[in-house]
């Protein structure tokens, strides 16, 4: 076994070297997940996140070359292949269900990535909300921000109902100019922080690389700045670098993270505001 390998990762990230950070293949996720590749065939393990071991108590040279349905049950492969015929896999995850393991129930989400079957499993909390609760929520604010014919009340409305909706501290909503530089125009916080309404930022803040994964990906967490990351191995040497544009636990990057640290903020949640096929905002 190998730790997935790129030469770039290895260069010393500063803010010279952003626009070139390979984003997409940080080689990497974020622990809040764990992470399996499969062959093509979804039947043998060929990559795994590092904290896989934890999740199934296993060694990861154990995971590595293992049968997936001895780790997930027939059924669950079964409906794993069926779900990999979709071609909506190619562009987004799919749900395919929920495993208990050691007692503690698991999301998992699969998508494609260059021909690759990729799981997620995610933990649920008893504090999550129940899924038709959330859909009702969030159904509820799309109706009443479409009621609004003036984009600035439309959207001071959408970030105070996200805001209620998700806890966050602050939501702001953000809008590329034609250059590419954002302008903070919608903002909901709490009386304690200082209003970053009308903060301007240039284009340089957000890389190409990262604005054409927002583009393609509506929805990206960062659910905990100070939590380690956790590296993805492969069982063999020749495995390319695993692009993780579509996975929700992509790993973070360095410097963004020293961005928000910066800021003071600890976590973040970006949707992405794209119109006619162009990253309006965020």
């Amino acid at each position: 076994m190998n730790n997935v390998d790129n030469r770039q990762n290895e260069e010393a990230v500063s803010l010279e070297n952003c626009d070139r950070e390979p984003v997409h293949i940080p080689g990497r996720i974020q622990t809040f997940a764990v992470l399996l590749g499969t062959d093509a065939k979804a039947s043998t393990v060929t990559i795994c996140s590092a904290n896989a071991a934890d999740l199934f108590g296993l060694d990861v040279d154990q995971i590595l070359g293992s049968s997936l349905s001895d780790l997930l049950g027939i059924d669950l492969v079964h409906r794993l292949r069926s779900i990999l015929s979709l071609s909506t896999c190619l562009v987004q995850r799919e749900h395919l269900g929920a495993l208990p393991i050691d007692g503690v129930e698991h999301e998992i989400w699969v998508h494609l990535s260059d021909g690759t079957p990729v799981l997620e499993f995610e933990q649920t909390s008893a504090s999550d909300l129940p899924g038709t609760q959330a859909i009702t929520m969030v159904r509820s604010l799309l109706g009443r921000i479409q009621g609004f014919d003036d984009l600035e009340a439309c959207l001071a409305d959408a970030v105070s109902g996200l805001r209620g909706l998700t806890g966050f501290d602050r939501v702001m909503a953000y809008k590329f100019d034609s250059s590419g530089d954002g302008e903070v125009i919608a903002e909901s916080a709490g009386t304690e922080l200082e209003s970053l309404l009308g903060l301007r930022f240039p284009k340089w803040d957000i890389p190409n690389q990262a604005r054409d994964i927002m583009r393609r990906v509506p929805l990206r967490i960062i659910s905990d700045l100070d939590s380690e990351n956790s590296p993805l191995i492969a069982l063999t040497s020749d495995q390319p670098p695993l692009d993780l544009t579509l996975a929700a636990s992509r790993g973070t990057s360095p410097i963004h993270v020293e961005y928000l640290r910066n800021m003071g903020v600890r976590g973040t949640m970006t949707l992405s505001i794209v119109t006619g096929g162009r990253l309006w905002g965020l």
